[in-house]
């Protein structure tokens, strides 16, 4: 897979320059073409030309990253094509053209900041901050390029291998609490981040 991905894969100039900008501090990466680095190129390279919908699209760098952490390349291919194409966690919707589980994402989210948050999105709204400025790297990425919460994302990443509601669940409600914590700054009520955490999560489960 390898070689054909060295060969054929339209997409291997990109994949090697993102594989450069993938967790840069993490001492896993930190060295250009040491052995992670090559692990990552490989993943994606080889997934690239594995699965010919999607191919490669940045995001899936950040996430292939974070599986090579704890797997090694093979486990890590498969555990990127689970988490991609099996129906359970569906996540081609993000990547495929038109990214329309991105979209229904932040049509989520725009729904949720009206009902829950509406001084915040009056604010942003009054500014021209529109939800697809901020929420891009937030989805696309399951949050682990964000500083704020990367530790809490990883675990919760890993962990919904095992359970994909959890992950649909992590997603929104490490969404909320990036919302909140910079709401902060407006002197919102911290009772209305944990009702809004409690009946999203709610909400999602069921």
């Amino acid at each position: 897979m390898r070689q054909l991905a060295w060969r054929w894969s339209p997409e291997i100039r990109q994949i090697d320059l993102d594989v450069n900008r993938t967790y840069r501090d993490h001492i896993m990466f930190r060295e250009r073409y040491g052995l992670k680095q090559q692990a990552l190129f490989n993943v994606l390279g080889a997934y690239s030309v594995y699965n010919l919908d999607i191919g490669y699209c940045q995001g899936m760098s950040q996430i292939a990253a974070l599986l090579l952490m704890y797997l090694n390349e093979e486990d890590a291919f498969w555990a990127l094509s689970v988490l991609v194409a099996d129906k359970r966690y569906t996540m081609h919707g993000f990547f495929i053209p038109g990214f329309p589980k991105l979209l229904r994402y932040q049509e989520h989210h725009d729904k949720i900041m009206n009902r829950f948050l509406p001084k915040l999105k009056k604010h942003l709204d009054k500014h021209g901050v529109d939800t697809g400025i901020y929420t891009l790297k937030w989805f696309f990425q399951c949050f682990l390029d964000r500083d704020e919460i990367h530790i809490l994302c990883a675990v919760d990443c890993v962990e919904s291998l095992t359970n994909p509601v959890d992950l649909l669940t992590s997603l929104f409600s490490n969404l909320l609490y990036l919302v909140f914590f910079h709401e902060m700054h407006l002197g919102p009520d911290k009772s209305i981040f944990l009702t809004t955490h409690y009946s999203l999560s709610c909400a999602i489960v069921t």
